[in-house]
């Protein structure tokens, strides 16, 4: 028996933009099952993959039933290299969502394969700091926002991209215009990617992800050599800055991937596995990847947690998908896929790197539930409480998006952003001297 799977040209998994012409794939005897991610296959079955597949069905189960499992296969699919032999993944490829959001007035483009580094401040820890400083708080264990600041980067896949170009999402009457009318929904294939690199020492290289920039690149995006910081999404560093300063060497310290394959997006998070603190507040969990499966929080925070093994199945996909040795040393902290378990508790999921100052509050769904756009550009806020820093956790409320009424229709208070903050703070054209982009 054969299975014949027939790939449009559009699918076809490749990391460049060259047209390819459609072809068939077969393979004897196995009923193989994957989700094109973008322009990469995610193989979900435990048999050797097929090139591609059309049955996204088989994923979105995968994503709902055993979402460890999915964010493994999902881990594997981007963190593959971008190119055979390149130290450069796939998504480090993919476009910034700084610059596709910094000029309401210019359509954005898509990057070329080989662009520069391009990195900024995290917002998250620009915004509570200056909440902090403005609303004269006392720093305590939950928002004193201590350490050092990583340099992050949130990249978006060609899917993401394509859909904020297409229907003008990339300015704030774009997004409100859509949102208003036929709401904002995200493909299946979309994919973001939120990571933080951080300043690490050459004997670390073997255990990280890492790239090399220059010391006057690396202190603009944080601010040190440029008061902003904020705005700035790094650019290439010349051959005079090198000279000027030495370089630092970055290694990826922590990131999340969040994945349209559910409708309201499956969200992973994820740490280099001796990230100090790592499983602080609410534990580590991965049912899949590694043993032991749960990692209980730790009562003095700050701490290393013991190393957990990759289980096997965890390491054949690496090795499947070509995966460097030092991608085994990142962990699974946990998955999100529902707002509630099964008796109504809410689920709790976050970083403490990427969110700094919850804890124990932090809820991946609930807070870019919160993600909105009024008519008139005002937004929900994320924080039930600045002192301490608290997030809403569990079901959303209605209430917060509708007013009380009685009747039918009603016309919402704010309008969801198919659960993405960065489509609520996106630039006006009011005001500008740019025409609409055609």
């Amino acid at each position: 028996m054969r299975t014949l799977v027939t790939i449009r040209p559009e699918e076809i998994p490749s990391t460049n933009e060259v047209a390819t012409k459609s072809f068939t794939v077969e393979r004897a005897g196995l009923a193989v099952l994957g989700v094109l991610v973008g322009s990469i296959f995610l193989t979900i079955a435990a048999t050797p993959p097929l090139v591609a597949s059309e049955d996204p069905i088989g994923a979105a189960n995968m994503a709902y039933n055993d979402p460890d499992q999915f964010a493994w296969h999902l881990f594997a699919a981007v963190n593959r290299p971008a190119r055979p032999g390149s130290r450069v993944a796939t998504w480090e490829t993919w476009s910034e969502q700084a610059v596709v959001y910094e000029d309401p007035c210019k359509k954005p483009q898509w990057p070329g394969l080989d662009g520069p580094f391009s990195a900024h401040r995290s917002r998250l820890v620009v915004d509570l700091t200056n909440t902090i400083a403005s609303q004269q708080l006392v720093a305590d264990d939950f928002n004193a926002l201590t350490g050092d600041e990583n340099l992050q980067q949130v990249k978006l896949n060609r899917p993401f991209f394509n859909y904020v170009v297409d229907n003008d999402l990339w300015y704030q009457e774009g997004v409100i215009r859509k949102a208003s009318t036929q709401g904002i929904d995200f493909p299946s294939g979309a994919v973001v990617y939120k990571a933080d690199w951080k300043e690490i020492s050459p004997e670390d290289k073997s255990r990280f992800q890492w790239r090399q920039i220059g010391r006057k690149q690396y202190n603009e995006i944080l601010g040190l050599g440029d008061s902003s910081g904020l705005g700035k999404a790094g650019g290439q560093a010349t051959d005079s800055d090198e000279e000027e300063s030495p370089t630092v060497l970055l290694g990826l310290s922590s990131f999340h991937i969040v994945s349209k394959a559910l409708d309201s997006w499956v969200w992973t998070t994820w740490n280099q596995a001796d990230t100090l603190g790592r499983c602080d507040y609410i534990g580590c969990r991965d049912d899949f990847g590694v043993e032991p499966s749960y990692l209980p929080p730790n009562i003095e925070m700050g701490l290393p947690y013991a190393p957990t093994k990759l289980t096997p199945a965890a390491r054949r996909i690496l090795d499947e998908a070509g995966l460097d040795e030092v991608w085994h040393h990142y962990r699974l902290m946990g998955t999100q896929v529902t707002f509630t378990d099964h008796t109504g508790r809410p689920t709790l999921l976050g970083n403490v790197e990427l969110e700094p100052g919850f804890g124990n509050t932090s809820s991946c769904m609930t807070c870019h539930a919160m993600a909105t756009l009024s008519a008139v550009a005002t937004s929900l806020s994320f924080l039930k409480s600045m002192q301490p820093f608290e997030g809403f956790v569990g079901t959303p409320d209605p209430d917060w998006y509708y007013p009380a009424h009685t009747g039918s229709p009603v016309t919402p208070i704010v309008y969801q952003t198919d659960f993405m903050w960065e489509l609520t703070e996106t630039s006006s054209r009011v005001g500008s001297s740019c025409e609409p982009s055609s």
